[in-house]
C-alpha cells in the first residue's frame, strides 16, 4: 500500500485591529494519506483490505477526481478513465467501479471490462485474523442490470464461457427469466430468433428436466426440419452421392467445452439413437420429403469408415425414416450404401423409390482398414422398390400390372 503526502496550509489571523497590520502566521502540516495501489484495484484480496482499513478516508480528494472525470470525458476519455481510477485507489466502492466500467464499455476495452466484472460480481473469500475465512461480495449485491451486462459482454467476446457465467448468476439469485427477456431483447446482440444460434442460446436458461423434454420434443423436431434445406421429392442417390459425407459437420470439436448447441440435439431422432441411446454417430441429414400434413421422411447418412479412408472404400449408408409431425418414429428403411462388396444406390419419386443393389469386385480380398486395394468392377445384382404409405409405413411395392392385350381376349369373352 502507498501514501501521498498532503500539504495543508493553515493562516492564523488575528483579531485585534493592531495585528491586522502584521504578516499572517502560516503553518505547515504533512499528512499522510493511505492509496490503493492502481496495480491491485482487481485484486480481491487487495481492495478488501483497504477498504476494511481506510473506509471513510480520502473523501474530498475521491470527489475532486471524480469530478475532473467528468470535465475530460468527452474531450479525453483516456484520461477520464486515469481519474476514476485515481479515485479508486483512494477509496474503492461499488460505484466509482461502476463508473470506470461506463468508461471501459466506450473505450472498448472487453479484456479490462471482465476484470472488472468479475471482481464485483463474484464472491470472494477472505482470510480474517479472528474470524477465519469468509465468502462475500467485495461490496454489496450487484443489481441485475450490471450482471447482465456481465453475461452479454462474456457472450460476445467468450461465448464458450456463457452457460458457465449464466449459471454463477443463477446460483447468486439473479432470475433466469428476466435476463432471458433482456437477451431476447437487446438489440445490441442482433440475435434471429429463428437462427440456430438464438435457439442454442435459450436452451441455456431451461432447467434441466425441462431441457431432457424439450430436446426430444415436437417444436425440436420443427427446428431439425428447418435446418434440412433439401426438400426435394425426385432424386438419386448415385455412386458419387453415396460416398459423399460432410466430416466437419459431423465431428465434435478437439476444445469441445459442453456448450450449447441445439443441432447437437438433432441426433436423437435418428433410428440408431433410439435402439442405443448410448452410442455416439457420425451422421449427415440430407433431405426432407413431405409425405403429407402428418408424416415427413428424413434421409441421413451414417458414416463407419475407417479414419482416413479413400472415398471408394468409405462404410456409409444411408437411411429413411418416416416421422409423425411430433418427431416420433413410423418406418425406417436403409435405401443406399457402399461397404466393402456392397453398393446400393437409389432413386426416389414423390412417395415411391428403387433400391439398386451391386456387387463391387477388388483386386484383393477386401479389408476394410486395408487402403492397398483398388475396386476392379461393379456388377448390378438387382432391384427392389418400396411405397411410403399415407400412414408412414415403408413397405414394398407391388409390381406394375402389365397392360392387357385386346387382341388376345377369346372370343368366348365376348358376349
Amino acid at each position: 500500500m502507498k501514501s501521498i503526502v498532503r500539504i495543508l496550509v493553515l493562516a492564523g489571523f488575528g483579531f485585534s485591529l493592531a495585528q491586522c497590520t502584521s504578516k499572517p502566521e502560516v503553518q505547515t502540516v504533512v499528512k499522510q494519506v493511505p492509496v490503493l495501489r492502481a496495480s491491485s484495484i482487481y485484486q480481491a484480496d487487495s481492495v478488501y483490505r483497504f477498504k476494511s482499513e481506510h473506509l471513510d478516508f480520502n473523501q474530498e480528494m475521491t470527489l475532486s477526481y471524480l469530478e475532473k472525470a467528468t470535465e475530460v470525458e468527452e474531450s479525453n476519455l483516456e484520461r477520464a478513465i486515469y481519474y476514476v481510477k485515481r479515485a479508486i485507489t483512494l477509496q474503492p466502492a461499488l460505484d466509482y467501479y461502476k463508473r470506470l466500467a461506463g468508461l471501459l464499455v466506450k473505450a472498448d476495452r472487453p479484456e479490462e471490462l471482465l476484470q472488472l466484472y468479475q471482481l464485483i460480481l463474484q464472491k470472494h473469500t477472505f482470510s480474517l485474523a479472528r474470524h477465519g475465512n469468509i465468502t462475500e461480495f467485495l461490496f454489496e449485491k450487484p443489481d441485475e442490470a450490471t450482471a447482465y451486462e456481465y453475461l452479454t459482454l462474456v457472450l460476445l467476446k467468450q461465448e464458450y464461457a456463457f452457460g458457465e457465467t449464466l449459471s454463477e448468476l443463477q446460483e447468486l439469485g439473479f432470475s433466469m427469466v428476466n435476463l432471458k427477456e433482456r437477451l431476447s431483447k437487446d438489440e445490441r446482440l442482433k440475435l434471429i430468433p429463428t437462427s440456430e444460434r438464438y435457439k442454442s442460446l435459450m436452451l441455456y436458461f431451461l432447467p434441466e428436466e425441462e431441457l431432457a423434454s424439450f430436446v426430444r420434443s415436437e417444436d425440436n423436431f420443427q427446428n431439425l426440419l428447418s435446418s434440412i434445406k433439401d426438400s426435394a421429392s425426385v432424386f438419386e442417390i448415385d455412386k458419387q452421392e453415396v460416398a459423399a459425407f460432410n466430416y466437419q459437420e459431423s465431428e465434435m470439436p478437439e476444445d469441445y467445452d459442453g456448450a450449447q448447441d441445439i443441432r447437437n440435439h438433432y441426433g436423437l431422432f435418428l433410428q440408431e439413437k433410439h435402439q442405443q441411446p448410448k452410442e455416439w454417430y457420425a451422421y449427415n441429414f440430407k433431405r426432407k420429403i413431405k409425405i403429407n400434413d402428418n408424416v415427413q421422411a428424413v434421409v441421413y447418412a451414417i458414416d463407419s469408415s475407417a479414419l482416413a479412408s479413400p472415398v471408394n472404400m468409405r462404410h456409409i449408408y444411408y437411411r429413411l425414416v418416416t416421422y409423425t409431425r411430433k418427431g416420433q418414429l413410423i418406418g425406417s428403411e436403409i435405401v443406399a450404401t457402399q461397404a466393402g462388396e456392397h453398393l446400393s444406390t437409389a432413386s426416389f419419386q414423390h412417395n415411391t423409390f428403387t433400391v439398386t443393389d451391386h456387387t463391387r469386385f477388388w483386386k484383393k480380398p477386401y479389408q476394410k482398414d486395408d487402403f492397398d486395394n483398388f475396386l476392379v468392377k461393379t456388377e448390378k445384382v438387382g432391384e427392389r422398390r418400396f411405397e411410403i404409405l399415407p400412414d408412414g409405413k415403408i413397405v414394398p411395392a407391388k409390381a406394375p400390372v402389365a397392360p392387357i392385350d385386346s387382341t388376345q381376349v377369346t372370343a368366348s369373352a365376348v358376349f
